[in-house]
Order: structure tokens, then sequence, then C-alpha cells
């Protein structure tokens, strides 16, 4: 489990491993050491040794661009679980509780260059100190926030948002785990660009 809506699969074939998460393509991982691997192809462009997966007991650690993802191995029957969780979420077409509210403190956060780190899983944090790093003037300059409109839900789980801003707009994307903690978010506004 790497999240909550999120599987990755491990498995074999023909000798190697790979890796999946639901709704994408399969990359095989090459081993470092006996329990250390990295990533081929993860996001779709060459061999990525920043992208490694330790295996220990009873869990996968992912580490991508310094951030860890600790993901608990689960049973057939509970990954099964979590898969219909998503099924019902996607058929619901409903936000998650409170998160036009935890999408407008991040946003606020973004703004005055103060986002709230510890609100955040460490690859929330990761995505959002590169946006501020990237971005921090852009962010700032789209002024005052307008409106945060619920736009449906994403295949990943994800509330997809339309963003108005005085000066420009954005597309949003977050998950928010049921603590209210952010666990995946995606600011991108085309004055970022």
């Amino acid at each position: 489990r790497v999240g909550r809506f999120g599987l990755l699969a491990i498995s074999r074939k023909d000798g190697r491993l790979f890796a999946q998460m639901p709704g994408a393509s399969a990359f095989r991982i090459y081993p470092r050491s006996r329990t250390e691997w990295f990533a081929d192809n993860p996001d779709g462009f060459f061999p990525n040794t920043s992208t490694q997966i330790s295996f220990h007991a009873g869990e996968v650690v992912v580490r991508k661009n310094s951030a860890d993802i600790v993901a608990p191995r689960m049973s057939d029957a509970q990954a099964d679980k979590i898969a219909r969780d998503l099924a019902a979420r996607i058929a619901a077409k409903a936000p998650l509780p409170n998160s036009e509210k935890i999408l407008r403190g991040y946003i606020a956060g973004m703004q005055s260059g103060t986002p709230d780190y510890d609100a955040m899983s460490p690859g929330a944090a990761w995505i959002t100190r590169l946006i501020l790093l990237n971005f921090a003037q852009d962010t700032a300059d789209l002024g005052a926030l307008r409106a945060v409109t619920f736009q449906g839900v994403a295949p990943t789980g994800a509330d997809n948002y339309a963003v108005t801003f005085e000066h420009g707009s954005a597309v949003a994307q977050i998950i928010c785990a049921p603590d209210g903690k952010i666990e995946m978010v995606y600011l991108m506004s085309p004055t970022f660009m």
C-alpha cells in the first residue's frame, strides 16, 4: 500500500522483477544488492537510479527524489478492498471531506512562501518544495484566490479542482489521508510554464 488508494504490485516474470501502480505500465526494477533495487523507466524516460526500492520484513520502501514511501505488504483481500474503495469513490463523484478547505490552506501557504510541511506526507512535501523553489514568485503573482471548484475524481482517487485567482488560473489535484494530512498534491498553472 502506497497511499490511501494507491497500490504497488511487485511481480516476477521470466526471472525479472517488475513494479506497477494501478492504471500505469509496469516498469522493471534491477538489483543493487539482495534487498535494494532501482527502477528502470518509472516515468517513461530512462533508467533512474534515484528511484530505489528496498525490501524489508513486512514492507517495501520506495525512495524517489529523497522522499521515502513506506509501503506495508498487504494480502490480496486487503488490496481488493482498497480497489473497491477506490471504485466506489470514483463512482460517488464527490470530494473527500475537507479537501477544498485543505487545498485552500495549501495554496495560502504556497503564496505566503510558508507551506505547512508537517501537514503533508513526505512525497507531498517534496512536490511542494519543488513547486515553491521553481514557481514561488509565479504562485504569488497569481494574486488573490477567487474560487476553488470541484471538477471530479481522478482515476487515482484524487479530487480534481479548477482554481481561479485574481490574475490567472490553475488546476489542482489533492488526496487527503483520513486524518486530513495531504497525501498527494498537484498545483499547476499556465503561468508556471
